[in-house]
């Protein structure tokens, strides 16, 4: 990036000084945030945190919901980012435009892309067991849970209405989909306080293991099942490209680290547990492809996900090829 674009991205001075007030020594960008404009910051004390640019359809109470996991999970003794709190002792502050600003803590952790090892997939699949866990324990429902996340009947409802406005090649494709959707079984389970976004990039790793979750945006009540399908998607759309054989049953060791983590050895059989996780994955896999075709074709979902601007000319252009991938998940599982 040039000195001139992150000029053009840097923090504004009037959060700079709520959030830093004896100043800074440096800023970057950080890059792979779909939604969310993320700088990492050293002040002038040599301390390192995140500062983030909230997306505009986040609600800024999220940032209390986030701080009440935070707790929850540190009295697990999880290694978590906690939030700054500006000089006025706010969670989040608006900058002159309006936009809202909130900061973390900065874990340092490897600061590559995720890895494809399927010791790293299995080690992914015992923490998320493991979190199901603590965040079972939370009684409290989040204030500010971004309405209708992974509920993909919404999604085919919103999809189905735009139908008449899209291009052929739109409308047959959101067909696929539809129909596609209404052969998986609903996804069911006891309401527990979730993730909501466990893909492997909002993990963090050291040495090539993960052992935290970072992005708790979608934080929300949810079957926890939810955050293993939301994981295996992620693992399914990394080694599909990376394996052209990949099947669902490659996925089984992460299921069964899974298990172990959240203790659910007992609850359901593994070959049931197995079947539910890899529809459940099918089901994500298409909400998604969903949310990408309803951004390309309604100017309602346009300030939600991020464009590569060195991949893609237009926003549209990028959606298509969102949607598109997660159709090749979902194939891939069947």
């Amino acid at each position: 990036m040039s000195p001139e674009t992150l000029a053009a991205t840097a923090p504004p001075p009037e959060i700079i000084g709520q959030f830093y007030p004896h100043g800074v020594n440096n800023f970057s960008l950080l890059n792979g945030g779909k939604v969310n404009e993320t700088f990492k910051v050293t002040d002038v004390d040599g301390q390192v945190t995140v500062l983030q640019k909230m997306a505009p359809i986040l609600n800024p109470a999220s940032a209390a919901d986030q701080a009440i996991v935070v707790e929850r999970l540190k009295g697990d003794s999880w290694e978590v980012a906690e939030p700054l709190r500006s000089i006025d002792g706010e969670l989040v502050v608006s900058d002159n435009l309006q936009a809202n600003w909130r900061g973390y803590s900065y874990l340092y952790s490897d600061e590559l892309e995720p890895p494809s090892d399927i010791l790293a997939h299995v080690s992914s699949g015992l923490m998320i067991g493991r979190l199901s866990v603590s965040l079972a324990r939370l009684d409290y429902v989040p204030k500010s849970s971004i309405p209708h996340h992974h509920d993909s009947q919404n999604y085919a409802s919103k999809l189905i209405g735009i139908m008449p406005s899209m291009t052929d090649r739109q409308q047959d494709f959101a067909g696929q989909l539809v129909c596609a959707l209404a052969n998986e079984p609903p996804i069911t389970g006891n309401s527990k306080v979730i993730h909501g976004d466990t893909k492997l990039e909002n993990a963090l790793y050291r040495r090539g293991m993960p052992f935290t979750m970072i992005d708790w945006d979608n934080l929300m009540l949810g079957a926890p099942i939810l955050d293993l399908a939301d994981m295996l998607r992620s693992v399914t759309g990394q080694q599909r490209e990376l394996l052209p054989q990949f099947r669902a049953t490659d996925l089984l060791p992460i299921i069964k680290a899974y298990r172990f983590g959240a203790r659910s050895d007992n609850q359901i059989g593994l070959d049931d547990h197995f079947e539910q996780a890899i529809s459940a994955t099918r089901t994500l896999s298409l909400s998604l492809a969903m949310r990408y075709l309803i951004d390309t074709a309604s100017p309602e979902g346009q300030n939600y996900f991020q464009r590569d601007p060195h991949k893609f000319e237009t926003a549209d252009a990028h959606n298509q090829y969102r949607a598109r991938r997660q159709w090749l998940n979902y194939l891939a599982l069947l």
